[in-house]
């Protein structure tokens, strides 16, 4: 493929598991209807893990690595954050740093059980958690869909 389309297909990958995906239909849904049947594991109490391994899967194509679960450092090659830092050195720094956040707002206690986060009023602690998480998932959808137009690559939902 042409680097532009390959380049286009990853970043349209990424872009539709982080907002679409996580974002809309694993966090939007169950956070606006507060039902546990809208959760992603429904009838398991791993929704937590899901979003935070969705998380570590974007992670992962934009930094270019795998680690495995025993802690070795199965892959290194390069990942978005490398062609983003020479298109846009200072938007690929703001996506790491959101990423990051990301990952800390997604680690925190007051999402598990999901089924308990999602209930309640605005200002509880896991309401609150995922309100956070929405908004920054948000700010990276934009920022990343910045840097594709930088970079001349077409995110497309085709």
């Amino acid at each position: 493929l042409p680097v532009a389309t390959a380049l286009g297909r990853i970043m349209t990958g990424v872009g539709t598991l982080a907002f679409g995906e996580l974002r809309g239909e694993r966090i939007l849904v169950p956070y606006s209807t507060q039902l546990q049947e809208d959760e992603h594991s429904c009838f398991s109490d791993t929704t937590h893990l899901d979003h935070r391994h969705d998380l570590i899967g974007i992670r992962n194509i934009w930094f270019g690595t795998y680690q495995s679960s025993n802690g070795t450092l199965d892959v290194i090659g390069t990942g978005l954050k490398a062609v983003a830092d020479t298109a846009d050195a200072a938007l690929s720094t703001q996506i790491t740093a959101r990423l990051d956040a990301l990952l800390v707002d997604l680690q925190s206690a007051t999402l598990n059980p999901f089924d308990q986060a999602i209930q309640g009023l605005d200002t509880t602690p896991g309401r609150t958690t995922l309100s956070l998480i929405l908004q920054g998932l948000s700010d990276f959808n934009d920022k990343f869909s910045a840097l594709a137009a930088d970079m001349g690559v077409n995110i497309t939902t085709n």
